[in-house]
């Protein structure tokens, strides 16, 4: 369950198309506490990467900036936003989506014109906090929670010395009507 993942210092959270929900829900909680630390809930950092083929999915995310800015998180939260969809973009800036951010140097958003890299994200996160301990939490298609799950187990087997990277798994099911 991706509820335990708040039980790591540092949490990735790697989510595809509608599993951005309950993902949104750990980032909102860990601004409601302010980050505090309790015998469960650890997180001192998030890293939330989601991808969508659709650009207009990621202006869901807009009240959550606004929050992360005005309670001064932006420095312990990072989101990298991967657009999946044929738009033939390679340059697209953070403001042209979130206007309202320009004015906040919002250098903890990126938008990557590609799909999740989860070795690298996991690579990035164990270099810029060494000596926590990490989870990531994967909720989306069985694809990518399938991608996540072996990449953090490729990662934990190759990198005996570093501290293990936890796993938690959320799946999306869909309903035929």
């Amino acid at each position: 369950m991706i509820k335990y993942v708040i039980e790591n210092e540092s949490v990735i959270l790697v989510s595809g198309g509608t599993g951005i929900s309950p993902t949104l829900s750990l980032v909102r909680h860990f601004l409601r506490n302010g980050g505090a630390s309790s015998d469960k809930f650890k997180m001192k950092n998030i890293y939330l990467s989601w991808s969508s083929h659709e650009l207009d999915s990621f202006l869901i995310l807009e009240e959550l900036l606004d929050e992360i800015v005005e309670t001064g998180t932006n420095g312990i939260i990072k989101i990298f936003l991967h657009i999946t969809g044929d738009y033939g973009i390679r340059k697209l800036k953070v403001e042209n989506i979130y206007p309202n951010l320009a004015k906040h140097s919002p250098k903890f958003v990126k938008i990557i014109p590609d799909r999740h890299n989860v070795y690298s994200l996991i690579e990035a996160v164990v270099k810029e906090n060494p000596g926590n301990t990490y989870g990531i939490a994967a909720i989306g298609s069985r694809s990518l929670t399938r991608q996540a799950r072996r990449t953090t187990n490729y990662w934990n087997k190759s990198n005996t010395f570093e501290k293990r990277i936890n796993y938690y798994e959320g799946q999306l099911f869909f309903l035929e009507l």
